[in-house]
């Protein structure tokens, strides 16, 4: 969403002051690594102001959810906090989970940016964004309604069906830099054991998210356009 929205502001402006610091944002982006991000967030945040720490909880809450009086029922910190109506769990698990959650958004968000701005700069040149300008139609529902529902078309193939294996794949890395031992560190261990079986699995949970995304994006088109039907 945030893309989408970036991408259709730097369109929006062209040329501009925005259009500028937008793609000098998505150029970046792109062309730093994953496992450098996290460590300069690291540096900078948590080491700068102490917030959202590495790991998956603080210490003491840590000693807490393993003890008998916590129940888990998924072993999700989050979802846990929640079904044992405990807030304090729920924030400190929500605190460490933002950073490495932005970091992988990152990448993801440059990417689409500058795909949405591509593709409204496309659908602001066609002859009906110029009709609904003559018509005097305003500025933001030409670019929202007009424009932006037209563009949205290679966007959702890529928002929907490609970032999924995107931010998979960059699980592993992100787990190693934040301390975060999840699926990535495991498969990661799987690894280096030669464990056949839970290599494939995950590589299997992958694939299905990967059609299953894929899936959701072919339905969506006869939502974003009248014109396609099955």
């Amino acid at each position: 969403l945030v893309a989408v929205w970036l991408g259709s502001l730097a369109a929006a402006h062209r040329g501009g002051r925005r259009d500028a610091l937008l793609r000098l944002f998505s150029v970046a982006s792109l062309s730093t690594p994953q496992f450098v991000l996290g460590i300069v967030l690291l540096m900078l945040v948590y080491g700068g102001t102490g917030r959202f720490p590495p790991g998956r909880l603080s210490p003491n809450l840590e000693a807490f959810v393993m003890s008998a009086d916590f129940v888990r029922y998924t072993g999700l910190n989050t979802v846990d906090a929640v079904l044992n109506r405990s807030p304090e769990v729920f924030l400190d698990a929500l605190q460490h989970l933002l950073l490495p959650a932005f970091t992988l958004a990152i990448t993801g968000c440059a990417g689409l940016l500058r795909l949405t701005r591509g593709a409204m700069l496309e659908a602001l040149g066609q002859d009906y964004v110029t009709a609904a300008r003559a018509k005097g139609v305003r500025e933001p529902r030409v670019i929202g309604h007009h424009a932006r529902r037209n563009a949205m078309i290679p966007i959702t193939t890529v928002a929907v069906g490609m970032v999924v294996g995107l931010l998979s794949s960059g699980v592993v890395i992100i787990e190693q830099v934040y301390n975060y031992p999840g699926l990535g560190v495991w498969t990661l261990q799987a690894t280096r054991v030669f464990d056949v079986p839970a290599v494939i699995g995950v590589v299997l949970v992958g694939a299905t998210l990967f059609v299953v995304g894929n899936l959701v994006a072919d339905l969506l088109y006869a939502v974003l356009d009248p014109r396609i039907r099955y």
